[in-house]
């Protein structure tokens, strides 16, 4: 009896922790379909929130059917005998008016690219031009699902080959997001063929989307013909030819400016004119001198001047030269002489706006040496100087300057003691002839006092 009793009892305790065990399994099968169903819920409910698409874009009568501009042209571009001077004119819907931002409206439109391939994309268009329910302008960088990538391409052999597009992000504080930042092709993960470049003229004042980049590579190298499209707020273009990565033959920068009001602009349209010898500076040059301050034109050798060169007038009133020169009595120079190997030589004059003589002398190795005679615009001598390499004589002189006039001493071939400095009339409204043509029409512009040659102090008259 005690033996059956005990097999009874173990036999209710086995029972008893079978139901138990059941229980416990039961509540943690419970416990892991709940964390499954949480996750799937949380999947699904950031699949849905990510997944959301844009809405289809109203009111289009017909696809969108880009016939121009770089949807048509992207499958051209390695093509051996495409113009720089066709794709300078690119136009089309991918062209914005404006920056995209968070507040223009987005839709998915389906269009026919230069493949004549049929695809959705998405294109913007502004808060403003929301009623008109028509897109401005496409943004290949986002995708319908509303992300949005940084470029896409193909690989062959693990390097980028064939057509591959880049796309603004966070550039630009993310005005330009989703639109071409770059396109073009690759070859065995090479730059090969035509690639247009973007990138906004960085006028916050006035933010167009400007014409592309337009350059052609062999090899990954720069290799053919250049086009900057970038624009300035004067809209300069820059065009010309590399040779293996580097600038050779005829470059130039013109303005689509059509009067006066910009010195850069003078005499026509063309901003620069340089010539290159794979990547120096070499023979004739049609610039504007950063050291001068003011246009110039001569020859360049093995990228350092030689030869003759003239600096044209950098009167302080704006406009084409042509017409200061015609209409307002001006100089067709400021000051003329030569260059060897890049320093002054030889004699050198400089001449007032009016084209009386200003300064004139020698130099010796890119240094002032001899006698110099200054003269003021009325034609009155100044100063007569004797200088040593560079180093003018003692005394009390007076120099002119390109509508300025300074008086003081040289001591030991330094400034010291009081100099001041004179001003010609401001021309702001004024016409090229009420500029002053007797000395003592300039007003005092400042005051300095030097002590050997070092500056003590300065005050403004």
């Amino acid at each position: 009896m005690l033996k059956e009793t005990k097999l009874e009892k173990n036999s209710q305790e086995a029972l008893t922790f079978k139901s138990e065990s059941k229980v416990v399994k039961y509540q943690k099968v419970k416990v892991s379909y709940l964390n499954l169903l949480t996750i799937i819920f949380c999947f699904l409910f950031i699949k849905g929130a990510i997944g959301k698409t844009f809405p289809n874009c109203e009111n289009l009568d017909q696809e969108i059917i880009f016939n121009e501009g770089i949807l048509h042209i992207k499958s051209h571009l390695l093509e051996k005998d495409l113009k720089v001077e066709d794709l300078s004119r690119l136009a089309g819907p991918y062209m914005p008016d404006s920056w995209s931002s968070d507040d223009d409206k987005k839709c998915v439109a389906a269009y026919t690219d230069g493949n004549n391939e049929k695809t959705n994309g998405v294109f913007a268009y502004t808060k403003d031009s929301f009623l008109d329910s028509k897109p401005v302008y496409f943004l290949p960088g986002y995708q319908p699902d509303r992300s949005v990538i940084a470029n896409r391409g193909s690989y062959k052999n693990n390097l980028k080959d064939g057509y591959w597009e880049y796309y603004f992000i966070e550039e630009n504080k993310g005005q330009q997001k989703g639109q071409f930042k770059s396109i073009g092709h690759y070859k065995n993960g090479k730059k090969e063929g035509i690639w247009l470049e973007f990138q906004h003229n960085g006028h916050g004042h006035f933010p167009i989307f400007l014409s592309p980049l337009i350059i052609q590579y062999v090899n990954g190298q720069r290799h053919g013909p250049f086009l900057n499209g970038f624009t300035s707020e004067y809209e300069f273009a820059d065009y010309g030819e590399f040779k293996n990565n580097k600038k050779h033959g005829i470059w130039e920068k013109k303005c689509n400016f059509s009067g006066g009001g910009t010195c850069l602009c003078a005499p026509d349209t063309i901003s620069f004119r340089k010539s290159y010898k794979e990547g120096q500076l070499d023979g004739r040059q049609w610039i504007w001198d950063k050291i001068e301050d003011r246009r110039a034109k001569g020859r360049m050798k093995n990228g350092l001047k030689h030869g003759r060169w003239i600096y044209a007038v950098r009167p302080p009133i704006c406009g084409t030269l042509w017409d200061l020169i015609t209409n307002g009595g001006f100089s067709d120079f400021q000051s003329k002489g030569r260059y060897e190997n890049g320093l002054k030589t030889g004699f050198w004059k400089t001449v007032h706006w009016n084209g009386k003589d200003l300064a004139s002398g020698h130099y010796v190795k890119g240094k002032k040496q001899g006698l110099w005679t200054y003269t003021h615009i009325n034609g009155e001598l100044a100063s007569k100087i004797n200088y040593r390499d560079g180093i003018p004589e003692d005394g009390a002189w007076v120099l002119t300057a390109p509508n300025e006039i300074s008086k003081g001493t040289f001591r030991k071939g330094k400034k010291d003691g009081v100099w001041t400095y004179f001003h010609g009339f401001e021309t702001l409204n004024l016409k090229p002839h009420n500029l002053p043509q007797d000395p003592n029409d300039f007003r005092p512009l400042f005051t300095q006092i030097w002590k050997n040659g070092k500056l003590i102090s300065e005050e403004k008259n």
